[in-house]
């Protein structure tokens, strides 16, 4: 009988960081209710079956090239292969939109390498997982800072410091108002423009990545006190921080002035690099959301307090 192996990673947000992080300090992240399963099956020989709803990959131990759309499992897969001595079928079960970015990509490669270490391992090391993540995330496109990676590994609201590797977690479940605006840019080309910005203004620039640095450390300070009102005025801090690193557009500006004007919500920013995407709100609130915006929609989540990937 095959031995079968299940891995559950969730999604996640950005609460506070966004490109700073990728410089200097701390991000913070949430898990999010809504995950990715990955299901092992060994096989007696040496290939490997990579199905999902995109379709299926198939290549064998010591040889897998990087293929769209499996670009991130493949390397997950890539990273781990020292530690392969028999093929498998991977079978990935997504309950995330791919168009929306809830830390689709982090929470794949996750649910990828858990379950290789449960097959491989008998063994699901948060530290292992994390750091063969990080290092296939940063293969596929360039650096990352690895937050969404630690926040997919362990559950929960985590800071995180992606030079330092330094981790804190926070065990608080609480709600999150996500409004999508219908469309998304890839976070390298954000993070690309925002470094151009860095080039030409550096004193300028420097001093918004401190102030977003200092706005994530008081977030660490307001969560460790479980202060959400207090961590709701830091969110819409730093949403002034991304519209002045031309990271927000009309239609971000909209959605958070929609989150903002309820009083159900504490706090709202661009989680994520900018240029489309999601505003978050703090707090559950029904919002009206503009006609003309073709695409966009509501998601109400709830964060984690801590979440284990065995499923």
């Amino acid at each position: 009988m095959s031995q079968v192996y299940n891995y559950r990673a969730c999604a996640s947000l950005m609460l506070l960081g966004e490109h700073a992080v990728v410089h200097q300090g701390f991000g913070i992240c949430a898990a999010i209710d809504q995950f990715i399963t990955a299901k092992l099956e060994l096989r007696d020989n040496k290939t490997i079956l990579i199905k999902s709803s995109f379709g299926t990959y198939e290549g064998s131990i010591g040889c897998m090239p990087i293929k769209e759309p499996f670009s991130y499992v493949i390397e997950a897969i890539n990273v781990f292969s020292d530690f392969i001595s028999t093929g498998f079928e991977l079978t990935l079960t997504s309950g995330i939109d791919p168009n929306i970015g809830f830390g689709s990509s982090a929470a794949v490669v996750v649910a990828t390498l858990g379950a290789l270490n449960l097959a491989f391992f008998h063994s699901t090391d948060p530290d292992r997982i994390l750091k063969d993540a990080i290092k296939t995330v940063r293969q596929v496109q360039g650096f990352a800072s690895g937050c969404d990676c630690a926040a997919s590994v362990y559950g929960s609201t985590v800071a995180f410091n992606p030079r330092t590797f330094e981790i804190v977690k926070y065990h608080h479940s609480f709600d999150l108002t996500a409004t999508y605006c219908g469309y998304k840019t890839k976070t390298a080309l954000m993070i690309n423009f925002v470094n151009q910005r860095l080039k030409q203004q550096p004193k300028e620039i420097a001093k918004i990545f401190a102030e977003i640095e200092n706005l994530a450390t008081l977030g660490m300070r307001a969560l460790t006190n479980n202060d959400l009102h207090r961590f709701g005025e830091l969110m819409t801090a730093q949403q002034h921080h991304m519209k002045e690193l031309g990271v927000s557009n009309q239609d971000l500006d909209r959605l958070f002035d929609l989150l903002k004007s309820h009083q159900a919500i504490l706090g709202a920013k661009i989680s994520g690099a900018g240029g489309g995407d999601c505003v978050i709100g703090l707090g559950a609130a029904i919002v009206h959301l503009p006609i003309e915006m073709h695409g966009a929609k509501i998601i109400h989540l709830k964060t984690l307090p801590g979440y284990y990937g065995m499923s």
